[in-house]
């Protein structure tokens, strides 16, 4: 069973987000979410968090916040980062305990399906210097 330590709403939150922190630990949903993302970075691992929520179909901003959980529980742990398929950010990969890829051909090998393009590094900018999923004021662009 996977050892929650981690507090699920910062002290300066309202209170609603910290009764709702409450809810979702005494329930027992927050431990079996943090379960399934763990089970999640097992079968599909060298993923970032975005392309874990995207491959499965849940919602990212959970699997974001039980990625940290998982990681302090040391179930989990952060690999090198490379550009997003999902997102097209720069973003950390997300590995088994133990078995983060330091290289990107490893990625590549891990990966084919993604492609060469989530491996170049920071994303690429166009001639008026503006990175790709972004506007010309700096702006992120929904995907």
């Amino acid at each position: 069973m996977l050892n929650v330590q981690t507090p699920a709403a910062r002290s300066c939150d309202p209170e609603t987000s910290h009764a709702a922190a409450d809810e979702i630990t005494q329930s027992g949903a927050r431990q079996k979410q943090m379960a399934r993302v763990v089970a999640m970075v097992h079968e599909t691992n060298g993923l970032t968090s975005r392309e874990l929520a995207h491959r499965h179909g849940v919602d990212r901003h959970m699997v974001g916040r039980r990625l940290s959980e998982a990681e302090t529980a040391q179930e989990v742990e952060k690999g090198p980062a490379r550009t997003c398929a999902v997102g097209g950010r720069s973003s950390v990969t997300w590995w088994v305990k133990g078995l983060a890829l330091d290289d990107a051909k490893n990625m590549r090998d891990a990966w084919p399906e993604l492609g060469d393009e989530p491996y170049k590094g920071d994303l690429q900018k166009d001639e008026g210097g503006v990175r790709q999923g972004e506007s010309a004021s700096g702006h992120h662009q929904s995907w």
